[in-house]
């Protein structure tokens, strides 16, 4: 019978098959789940004897192979996953409304004995769904067959699941029929390859990655990037966004880890040197000098991580950043303030001047978005906050705010009555005149500019630098640039940017929109 397209995310994987073919026949090994799941429909006829609540009489079975699993019997299930052709490596077969996805691979070189491990999707799944599922299959496989060399490992394993099997068709032969009548959860209490195909199912369907050692010798890490993504509410979502991301990566952004534990460090140099230099508080130009290290290494390792969904991109922490509640996102905020309890058992209230309170809100998350709104900057909230911040930031439950710099002209009412001074120096002049990148008016405005300045107690060389710092930041001004990039670009400090704006004020637009990369 069929199998109907129930509705279930297309995404999603509904189980995987392990299957072997030698020179007697196609057999299925394993199937998990071990049980028919409530979704494995059978035919619309049955769905109606079913929504009708009619008794039927409980089918009786000779012999585990005559239950179906995903609208298949097991006993055929195996040669319709068979490749048609002896070279075919890798299947994609779509059965009904299901598509099966995996590899097949010899147990040795000598045998004519192939496993495959197969996926089983939506048919209606996308294609770059279907190439991650491929991805995990063959990196499954090689793992496998690593072992295999290493230590007979596939061998002993499917010895020991063979016997399971034979034993059971041998009581089912003589009409003995137990509760559990496939073999499966048996096999999959036994036998340690099983499990760890197990747990790479579970942590590839609720998370999207893993990271795993087989039979504590191979380190195996996969992942479905877009639902890696989509798990941690990370943007982006979607294969074309993720490159969109990894495209705009600069070396002034850094890297917020994921998960709260940084990946595990193994003998690669390069992982070891940028976990000893790492902080999310500098940037990747920062962490590439003191690993001494080209650029080119250094982004090849962050597109790495960021492919298989273990970090996100991000703009460094810094005290001068501002931030804000973030857009609703698809988590639901009263399941995301319940981790929060669970992660800070213990709330406080932070209080602007510094003191520590305690809190009489349920949530520590709610103590954060209060006081993130209005806009503050993270100095103003850093009290016990850098225990949270990389999480909340990660999420997107807050945003940072760049700050934007655009040159304007400056109001009629600051022109009245102001005139260019005659004790302005040649120098600060002729600095101002051989500028390429302004129009004569605006020339005439920052002369006016200057001639205001002096009236403060400013001494005329602090005048220069703070003018030969405006002139140089002109460009980027004139493009509406946001102070990180320019601070990357110009190599000029944060508080000399700042100090531009306080005393050229009447001819800067200062403003902050949400950060983007």
């Amino acid at each position: 019978m069929a199998l109907l397209d129930t509705g279930k995310p297309f995404d999603q994987p509904w189980g995987f098959v392990v299957s072997l073919k030698d020179r007697k026949e196609d057999q299925v090994l394993f199937v998990y789940p071990t049980k028919e799941q409530p979704l494995e429909k059978m035919s619309s006829i049955e769905d109606v004897i079913e929504s009708m609540q009619i008794t039927r009489k409980a089918p009786t079975y000779k012999s585990w192979k005559e239950l179906s699993r995903f609208g298949i019997l097991l006993r055929t299930l195996g040669s319709v996953i068979s490749p048609k052709h002896s070279n075919v490596g890798e299947i994609n077969i779509k059965v009904d409304a299901l598509r099966f996805l995996g590899s097949w691979f010899n147990i040795s070189e000598d045998s004519e004995e192939a496993i495959c491990i197969a996926f089983v999707l939506s048919g209606h799944c996308q294609q770059d769904i279907a190439d991650s599922f491929l991805t995990v299959s063959r990196q499954i496989s090689g793992a496998i067959c690593s072992l295999q060399k290493a230590s007979d490992y596939v061998r002993n394993q499917l010895s020991l699941i063979q016997r399971i099997h034979e034993a059971i068709d041998m009581e089912q032969s003589e009409g003995i029929l137990r509760g559990n009548i496939t073999p499966f959860e048996e096999c999959l209490r036994e036998s340690s390859m099983l499990q760890s195909l197990q747990r790479i199912f579970e942590d590839v369907f609720v998370h999207g990655n893993n990271v795993m050692y087989l039979d504590k010798h191979v380190q195996l890490n996969v992942c479905i990037r877009s639902h890696a993504l989509l798990y941690c509410t990370l943007l982006p979502r979607t294969n074309t966004a993720l490159q969109k991301m990894i495209d705009s990566i600069r070396p002034y952004h850094t890297l917020i880890f994921v998960d709260d534990e940084r990946p595990t460090p193994d003998k690669h140099p390069l992982l070891l040197s940028f976990l000893e230099y790492y902080s999310p508080e500098r940037s990747l130009e920062e962490i590439r000098v003191d690993m001494r290290c080209t650029m080119d290494q250094l982004m090849l390792f962050v597109h790495n991580l960021i492919q298989w969904g273990r970090a996100v991109i991000s703009y460094p922490i810094c005290l001068q950043n501002s931030y804000t509640i973030g857009e609703p996102s698809t988590v639901d905020l009263e399941d995301l303030a319940a981790y929060y309890n669970y992660l800070f058992p213990d709330p406080t209230r932070i209080s602007k001047n510094g003191e520590i309170e305690k809190s009489v809100s349920t949530s520590i998350l709610a103590e954060i978005l209060e006081f993130l709104s209005p806009v503050v900057t993270l100095e103003e909230y850093f009290v016990n906050a850098s225990r949270f911040h990389p999480r909340v930031a990660n999420m997107e439950t807050v945003i940072q705010l760049h700050v934007h710099i655009q040159l304007i002209e400056p109001s009629q009412a600051w022109l009245q009555g102001k005139a260019i001074s005659k004790d302005l120096s040649p120098r600060v002049k002729t600095l101002i005149k051989n500028c390429h990148h302004l129009e004569e008016i605006f020339k005439k405005y920052i002369l006016i500019a200057c001639s205001n300045i002096l009236a403060f107690p400013l001494s005329e060389p602090d005048l220069f630098e703070a003018l030969g710092t405006l002139i140089s930041l002109i460009p980027h001004f004139l493009q509406c640039s946001y102070i990180e990039k320019i601070i990357f670009e110009t190599k000029v400090t944060r508080s000399s940017i700042n100090r531009v704006i306080d005393l050229f004020q009447p001819l800067l637009f200062v403003f902050e929109i949400p950060a983007t990369l």
